[in-house]
Formats: C-alpha cells, sequence, structure tokens
C-alpha cells in the first residue's frame, strides 16, 4: 500500500493514529509523522507494519461501538474533539487545541499537526543541565541582559496559530516581564536542541527550525 491508500484506508475506518500504533507496534510520534507527510522516506518495515494493520482484515477486530462523547456507531471507532480539543477530522489544529491538551500529555504543534514527545533520557538531561549551567553563568559574568530557561517552554515560532514548540533549552534577552509570559512570540534570540535518535534527521531539524 502507498501512503496514499493508508490515509485513505485511515478515515474509512475511523482510525486515530494511537490506534494504529497501538495495532502495528510503530511507535505513535512516528505514525504521527508518516501520514502527516513530516518524514518523506519510511522504512520499508514500517511501512510494512501499518500495511498489514490498515489492510482488509483489520476491520474484523474494530470494536462494534464507540462510547466517545456518548455516540455509538457501529462498525466505527473515532477520536474524540475533546481529546485535543475542538478540532474536527481534516482540519488543522491551532494554539487553542494546544492549550487543551490534557496535562498529562506533553505535545508539540507543527504546521497544525500534534506530535506527542516521549519522556527524555537521562543522558538527555544531564546534557541539558551542563548545558544550562554553562550559559547562566556565562550571562551572570559578562553581565549580559539575557535570561537562559529549559524545556519545557513554550515558543510560538512563526507566530501563528499552527505552531507552538518546546525547544530544550533557550536563550531570551531584552526586557519581559516573566510572571506574565505564557509563551515566547517568535524565535528566542538563543536555541538549544539536544538530538535524540527520532531526532536526528536532516529534514526533521528543518521541519522544527
Amino acid at each position: 500500500m502507498t501512503i496514499a491508500e493508508m490515509k485513505q484506508r485511515k478515515t474509512e475506518l475511523g482510525l486515530t493514529s494511537q490506534m494504529i500504533a497501538d495495532q502495528s507496534g510503530v511507535p505513535l510520534g512516528t505514525v504521527q509523522k508518516i501520514f502527516s507527510g513530516a518524514t518523506k522516506a519510511p522504512r520499508k518495515l514500517t511501512l510494512d507494519a501499518l500495511a498489514k494493520v490498515l489492510g482488509p482484515s483489520f476491520s474484523e477486530i474494530i470494536p462494534k461501538s464507540s462510547t466517545l462523547e456518548g455516540n455509538a456507531t457501529p462498525g466505527v471507532v473515532r477520536e474524540g474533539p475533546f481529546v485535543y480539543g475542538t478540532s474536527p477530522h481534516n482540519q488543522l489544529f491551532t494554539v487553542s487545541d494546544y492549550y487543551s491538551v490534557p496535562d498529562n500529555r506533553r505535545v508539540e504543534l507543527i504546521d497544525g499537526i500534534f506530535y506527542d514527545m516521549a519522556a527524555p533520557s537521562y543522558l538527555h538531561q544531564l546534557i541539558l543541565g551542563s548545558l544550562f549551567r554553562l550559559f547562566s553563568d556565562c550571562i551572570e559574568q559578562h553581565d549580559m541582559p539575557c535570561e537562559v530557561f529549559m524545556t519545557p517552554c513554550d515558543v510560538r515560532l512563526d507566530q501563528n496559530d499552527y505552531t507552538m514548540l518546546q525547544p530544550d533549552l533557550l536563550v531570551i534577552c531584552g526586557k519581559h516581564d516573566y510572571l506574565k509570559l505564557k509563551y515566547l512570540e517568535g524565535a528566542p534570540d538563543l536555541t538549544v536542541e539536544i538530538l535524540s535518535p527520532s531526532t536526528r534527521s536532516k529534514d526533521m531539524i528543518l521541519k522544527l527550525y
């Protein structure tokens, strides 16, 4: 199956990305990136796993009814809009939807698509802590009018309603009322992203920044 055929099949069956990830064993973030187009050349093994789930036989394991929002539809399971906000299927999510995501889920919003973020590794956090101390010491030693922040801090990078990122580390210079600052508009003065296996590809880095 092509990716386009998989997208069509996903819509026909009313499946969510989470359901496909659960049945295929493919990580949720990978499923989201493939269907959003962020991943341009998925591995064949990944596509084969998705094709098995989205083939004709998968309809046999779909529950016969859905209780989302109290509406039962025979043979169809749909992701209710309350999961991420009020945007219906086939529409881009917005910053308002981003702030409707439950507190126990960490996501980024990129071009109207949500991407779940896994907990960082201990090595990732060690590197982040070291960088934070280095930047903080530099700012203090040179008496710079800047502040350094660690994730999670929201950045509306494109200054539109369809992107909200959480860089690993950012430096903001100038005067800001941090007591009232909910998110940063536009690019920080400096951004640092610690790469992991899932964010190491050049295409994904360009997509983010």
